[in-house]
C-alpha cells in the first residue's frame, strides 16, 4: 500500500528534490496513475527544450513522475535537497516515490534542471522503501566530457556514480573535506593517474564528515554528479563511500618486492585501489565488487550478470600501467573460481590503453588456464599458472579481465591474487 508524506515541505529535483522537514506517513487508498499521466525525466528535459524557455509550469491536469531517491540528508552533506533517478514506479536513499507535477515549476539554470515549489503533502507519495541503489561505474573522461558543451541534457547529471583509481590532490590550506569550524562549504579536487584530469568534490561544512582529513591514497569514490555551467561536481552521500587506501599514483606499493611488478590481492576491500579501473561497456548494474565467503575470509573480486535473472552485460577490470620494459621474463598469474553456466572470463594485455572505454585500445588475448569449467556444486579456486608476458615488455603494459553475460547464461566469477613478476 502507498504511503503519503504528510509534511508541507518543498521539493527541488535535479533532478534534485528539496524538502525542509521530516514527519510520519499515513496510509491512503492505493491509486495508480494511468500510462497517459506518466512522464519520464528525459521527456521533462525535452519539453523544456521544445519550449525554448528556462522555466515551465505544469497545469491543467495530472502528470506523474516515478523515480527512486538516491541521496538523503542523513550525513548532512545535502541540505533541503535529494537527488532521484529514473525508475518505473520517501525521502531516504532507496525509496521509490511518485511526484504529481500539477502546478509545479520545471526550471533550467546553470546547465542543470530541477523541479521547484513541490508541496510534499499534496504531490508526493512514497511507494516503497529499502530498494537497492547501485552506482554507475564511470571514468573521469566520461564526466568531464559534459563540461565542454554545458547543457542540462547531459546524461550523467544527477547520477550516482563510482570513480575508480582516484585520489585527492593535496590541499595544505584546508586538509579536510570542508571547514567544520566555520561551517563553510569547500571545493576539493580529485584526480586520476592520467595527467590533467581533475574533478571538483563539493562538501558542506555542516556534513558529519566535514572535519575528516582527506585520504592520501588511491582508490574509489562514490557520489552524485552535478554541474554548474562548465564545472562538473561530485557530492558525496556519506564518508563510508570513500575507499582510498591504495598507493598514490606513481608510488610503489608497500608490499613491493624485487621482481614483483604488480600485486593485487583485494585485501583492502577495494576494487580501485592501486590504480585499477572497473569499466562498464553494457549494463552498469553488473559491476566488479569485493567480497568473502564461507570458503575464504580473505577478500577477493567478484562479478555476476544474474540480477533476478540472467542479463546481458560486458564489464572490464583493468590494471594500472605496469612497467615491465626492463624485465627479463615477466609472467602473469592469478586465481579464479566460477559457478553457473555462461561466457568464459577473458584475459587480455595491452600496451596502448590509457583510460576510458577499453574497446578503443588494442588488446591481445592471453588464454591462461583459468576456471573454464564452473563447479556445479560450489566455487572451486583454480590457478592460472604462469602466463608469459615477453611480448608485452613495455612501460605502459596493462592487464584486463573481460566479463560477459547473456540472458542465456550468467556465470558468477571470483578473482584473486593477481601478480605480475619475474618467472
Amino acid at each position: 500500500m502507498e504511503k503519503t508524506i504528510i509534511n508541507s515541505a518543498k521539493f527541488l529535483l535535479l533532478i534534485w528534490v528539496v524538502y525542509s522537514c521530516k514527519k510520519e506517513y499515513d496510509y491512503p487508498p492505493l491509486k495508480e496513475a494511468n500510462d497517459g499521466a506518466q512522464i519520464s525525466i528525459q521527456k521533462l528535459k525535452t519539453r523544456l527544450n521544445a519550449l525554448g524557455t528556462s522555466s515551465f509550469k505544469f497545469k491543467g491536469g495530472d502528470t506523474n513522475l516515478y523515480c527512486t531517491v538516491i541521496s538523503d540528508e542523513l550525513s548532512g552533506n545535502f541540505y533541503e535537497q535529494i537527488f532521484v533517478k529514473e525508475e518505473s514506479g520517501g525521502l531516504y536513499s532507496g525509496d521509490k516515490i511518485r511526484i504529481n507535477l500539477n502546478n509545479i515549476y520545471l526550471v533550467s539554470a546553470n546547465s542543470m534542471i530541477y523541479l521547484d515549489s513541490v508541496d510534499v503533502a499534496k504531490s508526493v507519495v512514497k511507494l516503497s522503501s529499502g530498494n537497492t541503489v547501485t552506482p554507475k561505474i564511470v571514468s573521469m573522461d566520461e564526466i568531464l566530457s559534459y563540461s565542454v558543451s554545458p547543457t542540462h541534457s547531459a546524461s550523467l547529471q544527477s547520477h550516482l556514480v563510482q570513480i575508480s583509481g582516484a585520489e585527492f590532490k593535496t590541499n595544505t590550506l584546508v586538509p579536510t573535506f570542508a571547514d567544520a569550524v566555520g561551517k563553510t562549504t569547500i571545493n576539493q579536487t580529485i584526480t586520476v593517474c592520467e595527467a590533467g584530469k581533475t574533478l571538483t568534490v563539493r562538501t558542506s561544512g555542516r556534513s558529519n564528515f566535514a572535519g575528516k582529513l582527506l585520504p592520501k591514497g588511491n582508490g574509489s569514490i562514490v557520489g552524485i554528479i552535478s554541474q554548474y555551467n562548465t564545472t562538473m561536481q561530485l557530492t558525496l552521500r556519506d564518508y563510508s563511500e570513500v575507499k582510498m587506501e591504495g598507493p598514490s599514483c606513481g608510488a610503489p606499493t608497500t608490499t613491493q618486492v624485487p621482481g614483483v611488478f604488480l600485486n593485487k590481492d583485494f585485501n583492502d576491500n577495494s576494487i580501485g585501489s592501486g590504480g585499477w579501473t572497473a569499466y562498464s561497456i553494457t549494463n552498469s548494474s553488473v559491476t566488479w565488487l569485493t567480497g568473502t565467503s564461507s570458503l575464504t575470509t580473505s577478500p577477493y573480486a567478484r562479478i555476476s550478470g544474474y540480477l533476478s535473472g540472467n542479463t546481458n552485460s560486458e564489464n572490464w577490470l583493468i590494471s594500472p600501467a605496469i612497467n615491465i620494459s626492463d624485465a627479463k621474463d615477466p609472467v602473469l598469474s592469478f586465481k579464479s573460481a566460477a559457478k553457473f553456466s555462461g561466457s568464459v572470463l577473458e584475459v587480455f594485455a595491452s600496451t596502448n590503453y590509457t583510460s576510458g572505454n577499453p574497446t578503443i585500445a588494442v588488446w591481445t588475448s592471453l588464454s591462461p588456464n583459468y576456471a573454464l569449467s564452473p563447479s556445479s556444486s560450489d566455487y572451486l579456486w583454480t590457478s592460472s599458472g604462469y602466463v608469459a608476458l615477453l611480448a608485452y615488455k613495455n612501460a605502459e603494459t596493462r592487464i584486463a579481465f573481460k566479463y560477459k553475460s547473456t540472458t542465456s547464461g550468467a556465470t558468477s566469477y571470483e578473482l584473486d591474487d593477481i601478480v605480475v613478476k619475474e618467472r
